[in-house]
């Protein structure tokens, strides 16, 4: 075959430019092709990479290494089926088998991503500590150890858990209300300025007057305890805004996980208990 007139990188992986015609290029095209069988066949697109790489055939020029991307690029592409005015490097029916396996397999993806960012607030329901995640490989699952009690969960695949989070989630998020506009933080009020003012004032001197210390405190103690109420309907209403905002029946999205949740506590059985920001258990 001729020299192509346009480089690999202006054509998909497999096709160049021959006197103004798209053709297919034969080394290429037969690793697209295997591409595809090995798909079919079972195997993950990063050992499909690795693959890929040992044929000393480039995906593009200067870059010898192939990984999972360029892969999951071709097996998504619909022109190596055929598409004017690309030829057919692989059959219709494997390329819709290829579609179908993408698909199942599209869940599983999306949990090993959302995992990455769940993993950090995943907690012992026993001590509180957070929990180490260990793939077992032989029970197919993966499990959670605390350093600290020694507790074990049962296995638990990580999409069954992503979606035990996710489902918990949306029921905190199906209430009836419709969306507020959380009120500003409760700031130290000034009631609570004066008194401090006074039981600074009355500390200060050559004989304090415990009693009216004691009755001072208690006061200070008193509108402390207001405020921290108050900053708690704030952040109540604060996760109720950002549950209601997130699509029903979408995945979950790491900024409201962020927003809303503190801890994932998991029990010996792989139990979930969700505490939120606002300390409440779900």
């Amino acid at each position: 075959m001729k020299e192509r007139t346009e480089k690999n990188r202006k054509q998909p992986f497999g096709y160049g430019v021959l006197e103004g015609v798209v053709c297919s290029i034969p080394a290429e095209a037969e690793m697209v092709q295997e591409i595809y069988r090995l798909y079919i066949k079972g195997m993950s697109i990063v050992q499909i990479a690795k693959v890929m790489t040992a044929r000393d055939v480039p995906y593009r020029q200067g870059v010898p290494e192939w990984n999972k991307n360029m892969v999951a690029r071709i097996l998504d592409d619909s022109r190596y089926a055929g598409q004017p005015p690309y030829p057919a490097i692989t059959e219709q029916k494997f390329f819709d088998q290829v579609c179908r396996l993408r698909q199942k397999n599209r869940p599983r993806q999306l949990a090993n991503q959302e995992i990455r960012w769940i993993r950090a607030k995943v907690s012992c329901a026993q001590c509180g500590a957070r929990l180490i995640r260990k793939t077992d490989k032989h029970r197919r699952g993966t499990i959670w150890r605390c350093p600290q009690c020694a507790m074990t969960t049962h296995p638990v695949p990580d999409d069954e858990l992503v979606q035990l989070i996710t489902s918990k989630l949306a029921t905190a998020a199906d209430v009836s209300e419709p969306p507020k506009k959380p009120e500003p933080r409760c700031r130290i009020t000034r009631q609570e300025l004066c008194l401090q003012r006074e039981f600074d004032r009355a500390l200060n001197v050559s004989q304090p007057d415990v009693r009216y210390l004691i009755a001072q405190s208690q006061k200070i103690a008193a509108e402390a305890y207001q405020r921290s109420q108050c900053s708690h309907v704030w952040l109540t209403a604060q996760i109720q805004n950002r549950l209601l905002a997130w699509p029903p029946g979408t995945p979950l999205e790491q900024d409201v996980f962020e927003a809303v949740v503190s801890k994932i506590l998991l029990t010996a059985e792989a139990s979930v208990q969700i505490q939120l920001t606002n300390q409440q258990i779900l």
